[in-house]
């Protein structure tokens, strides 16, 4: 029962992005359990990076809003909400005109308030998707088939072999008849980073589950959605072939290709954390049941028998004496009953005597 309700603790996902030569974290993808300690790192060489010299400041971002930030000389400002956190800089050679930074996170214990995306960004350059963390229960490594790649937000796990080339249509059949999957379904931006830096891909081509075979330029996923976010390296062109999209997993954006050509492809299932619809009838029957059970014996308590000293308002044992002490009217109906009964007697006795004289005179 505890496996059903890992789905109430929800995972976090933490990305250090990088510029350049610059910032770089310790592996694309980690995970923690809740409660227990994390640390990352993001560190690099500015100085000869298009044509700056020196290091100016290193920022630290939670899902877009900055968190963290240090200049050179300066003391670094930290953002309330990651108070727990302990975040430090080091500039060197030095902090007069540095040339690089080191800048380690460490979060003593991790909570579901800790959850979210981390930019790190040096110099005011670009950034680029690094490391992912997932804060979980403790059950993480069941969430997914072994070699499958888990994402927790979507309730997703992924697959992709390199090795392995189909056309798009036998693609979506084999992610269905042997991993009860299909095609992969990006539906944001976050997922679709996802896949770009963790599946291990750094050059090539991979199918998606995206495709406007049934109506040109009408983009559905396999799920049968039609496609709200979408990252196109250039706008689709009308054709005939082209129906179906790949994913360029060196810079992450999609092209319409033609269906027929062979590419790897990325094969998606439901991870083990969600329930099924027999599991949630078990649950549901299981707390009906529960239900019923206190009813019926609520019920029976209030129709259980009463105490005789319950019967009365007055003082204990008058009760008792009340109802077993006749009233005036009962009485009287017990004497005028055995008067009757007497009378009756006499009349029965009156009649016999007369038959016996009528016997005797014949």
């Amino acid at each position: 029962m505890t496996a059903f309700f890992s789905v109430e603790l929800y995972f976090a996902v933490i990305a250090l992005l990088t510029l350049g030569e610059g910032p770089h974290a310790s592996s694309l993808v980690q995970h923690v359990s809740i409660g227990k300690e994390f640390s990352t790192k993001c560190d690099g060489k500015i100085a000869g990076v298009d044509g700056i010299s020196a290091v100016r400041g290193v920022t630290i971002f939670k899902n877009g809003t900055k968190i963290y930030d240090a200049k050179p000389n300066s003391k670094p400002t930290i953002d309330p909400s990651v108070s727990s956190w302990k975040i430090n800089v080091t500039w060197y050679p030095g902090s007069s005109n540095p040339t690089g930074f080191n800048v380690t996170i460490k979060i003593p214990s991790a909570k579901k308030k800790d959850e979210g995306r981390l930019q790190c960004q040096a110099s005011g350059k670009g950034k680029e998707l690094l490391t992912y963390l997932f804060v979980h229960d403790g059950g993480f490594d069941s969430l997914c088939p072994e070699k499958w790649g888990a994402y927790p937000p979507l309730e997703k796990c992924v697959y992709v072999d390199p090795k392995m080339s189909k056309k798009w249509s036998e693609a979506n059949s084999h992610c269905k008849d042997e991993h009860s999957g299909q095609l992969v379904v990006i539906p944001d931006q976050a997922f679709d980073e996802y896949l770009t830096s963790t599946l291990g891909l750094k050059t090539g081509k991979v199918w998606i589950g995206l495709t406007d075979k049934e109506k040109e330029s009408t983009f559905k996923w396999t799920s049968g959605k039609e496609a709200t976010y979408k990252n196109w390296a250039s706008a689709p062109q009308a054709s005939k072939t082209k129906n179906c999209v790949q994913k360029d997993m060196q810079g992450g954006a999609w092209q319409d290709e033609d269906c027929n050509k062979t590419l790897p492809f990325i094969c998606e299932q439901k991870s083990s954390q969600g329930l099924t619809l027999m599991q949630m009838l078990m649950i549901g029957g299981a707390v009906l049941g529960g239900v019923l059970v206190i009813g019926l014996i609520g019920f029976c308590w209030t129709r259980r028998p009463r105490s005789s000293s319950s019967k009365s308002d007055g003082p204990a044992g008058e009760g008792d004496a009340a109802s077993k002490a006749p009233d005036d009217a009962s009485v009287s109906e017990m004497e005028a009953d055995d008067e009757e009964d007497e009378e009756d007697e006499d009349e029965f006795l009156e009649e016999e005597d007369e038959e016996e004289e009528d016997y005797d005179d014949d």
